[in-house]
């Protein structure tokens, strides 16, 4: 797993909530990452001049067909029941993240392939980030 951190070092806001929704987003990925791996870089958004902080989680795994996409935020629904059943859960994760990722005034997105792997995207607005402390590590 590869942790690529391009924003702040500091943001300010619900650290349960967000810890939460990540460790969900990053459980999803390894579960579903047989082979290759899983990148989470955090990226300041807006341009140069932080106004909002993206999290991105990349997986090299399965990758979900687009037309299972929109029903991966619905309670008690999964993509697709073979290879989720195969790894358990019952379909509340994501709908959760959604909800706590919002609650902080945020959106998340998806992006995915199918044997390509998969991207969700956590957009959290500049209200709960500190701009004073970019910080640059790899």
């Amino acid at each position: 797993m590869t942790v690529e951190i391009l924003g702040p070092s500091t943001i300010t806001g619900d650290a349960t909530r967000l810890q939460r929704a990540v460790a969900l987003i990053l459980s999803n990925a390894i579960k579903f990452t047989h082979s290759g791996g899983v990148r989470i870089r955090l990226l300041p958004t807006e341009g140069t001049t932080l106004k909002g902080l993206r999290i991105e989680v990349a997986d090299s795994g399965t990758g979900i067909p687009s037309h299972h996409l929109p029903k991966l935020f619905v309670p008690f629904t999964q993509a697709d029941d073979g290879d989720s059943r195969q790894h358990g859960g019952v379909g509340l994760g994501l709908c959760l993240c959604r909800h706590l990722i919002e609650l902080m005034g945020g959106t998340i997105t998806v992006m995915s392939r199918p044997e390509a792997g998969t991207t969700v995207c956590i957009d959290l607005p500049s209200s709960i980030v500190e701009q004073e402390l970019p910080a640059r590590a790899a």
